[in-house]
């Protein structure tokens, strides 16, 4: 199995006030990746209920096998850490933090998506990165 992690925050949504704005391409990329039996979950440093909300309120759960909580510390990946946290061990992770650099995982750092933006196509960048990757 691949595990494809993404992370909510200003990765898969831009926050504005009390909305939520999510990232262009997003739909269109979870569905190839399931379309290419990838198993996709989506994690947040808010909580699993967080990730929940995004999911459910953007229509994502055709496409997403689990959600959870994001670890505190995810450049400590050691599957001893992770395990007390995720049921699943990430192949590729998506994230715009800086600690994707310390970590023994095949990674995509995405810019921040802190504001809506029609242009951005990270999230199509990614999927090339991973179909390279995994093929």
């Amino acid at each position: 199995m691949i595990n494809i992690f993404f992370d909510v925050d200003e990765t898969l949504v831009a926050r504005d006030g009390n909305s939520y704005h999510l990232r262009p391409h997003a739909v269109e990329i979870l569905f190839r990746l399931k379309k290419h039996k990838y198993m996709v979950y989506i994690w947040s440093r808010a909580g699993k209920k967080h990730a929940d909300f995004i999911v459910d309120s953007f229509g994502l759960r055709p496409y997403v096998d689990d959600t959870f909580t994001k670890p505190p510390k995810i450049d400590n990946y050691t599957s001893d850490y992770l395990k007390k946290y995720i049921t699943a061990l990430p192949s590729f992770i998506v994230d715009n933090g800086d600690h994707l650099f310390n970590i023994d995982v095949p990674n995509f750092k995405v810019r921040s998506y802190d504001e809506p933006d029609e242009y951005d196509i990270d999230l199509l960048l990614v999927y090339k990165k991973i179909r390279k990757i995994f093929r």
